[in-house]
């Protein structure tokens, strides 16, 4: 059983805070930094930093929804047929096999809940191709 814990992320944050030499010359998804603050059987708690993007990354989990609160950057966020733009406060639910994608101009900060657990050595992380999924700001059906 993971023990109780109480975090003060904006010190979590400026203990692990990615800078721009840390991902010099890594791609988008291998420049994704993610501290994880609980891991447990039932959920994990992760602190995602993101560098900027030029499109939105496109995937679902087939395990396990997904709650994400922005803590930093704006941009937009696609989840199943929404699209919105978010910033510092937006939460965003991502259930279970729903295509979702965030898409920040920007460097981002979020925070993401996994339930069940998210597990990093088997990650249930399905890219979908970006082709045919956006029309009229709305995610689509796919192909």
């Amino acid at each position: 059983m993971a023990e109780a814990a109480i975090w003060n992320l904006k010190e979590v944050l400026e203990r692990s805070r990615v800078s721009d030499e840390d991902v010099k010359g890594k791609g988008f998804a291998e420049s994704i930094s993610r501290t994880f603050l609980v891991q447990s059987k039932y959920l994990s708690v992760v602190l995602v930093q993101a560098q900027p993007q030029t499109s939105p990354y496109l995937h679902t989990h087939q395990d396990h929804d997904e709650v994400i609160l922005v803590l930093e950057g704006e941009g937009e966020f696609v989840s199943g047929d929404i699209t919105k733009k978010v910033g510092p406060g937006d939460l965003i639910y991502a259930p279970a096999g729903t295509v979702h994608a965030p898409n920040f101009p920007g460097k981002a900060v979020r925070l993401a809940i996994y339930a069940p657990h998210f597990d990093p050595d088997r990650p249930d992380r399905v890219e979908v191709k970006p082709s045919g999924w956006m029309r009229e700001g709305k995610a689509a059906s796919p192909d």
